[in-house]
């Protein structure tokens, strides 16, 4: 009967346990993994659209270049929409 406490025995047992709890914490971290994932995504998504419909709206304000041809102002508007269009190339 004390044959089932030998030393070999009690190692298997105690990295079964550990084999267990670490499964169970690998899983825990894939999943959170995945939903930042999913979080991340949907932060790309959403930036991707605001920075489209800014780029809009800044080219329908600007129907008949009134700002981009004044000096000052146009130098603003064309340096804020060359930004705007390339924050959309990048995302």
């Amino acid at each position: 009967m004390l044959e089932i406490f030998t030393t070999y025995n009690i190692i298997i047992g105690v990295s079964a346990i550990a084999n267990i709890v670490l499964l169970v914490g690998v899983r825990n971290l894939l999943k959170q993994n995945e939903q930042l994932e999913d979080r991340l995504v949907e932060t790309i998504g959403s930036i991707r659209f605001r920075i489209s419909e800014s780029l809009k709206e800044m080219r329908r304000l600007d129907t008949k270049q009134a700002f981009e041809k004044d000096d000052e102002v146009g130098v603003t508007f064309g340096e804020l929409k060359k930004i705007v269009e390339e924050l959309n190339n990048q995302i």
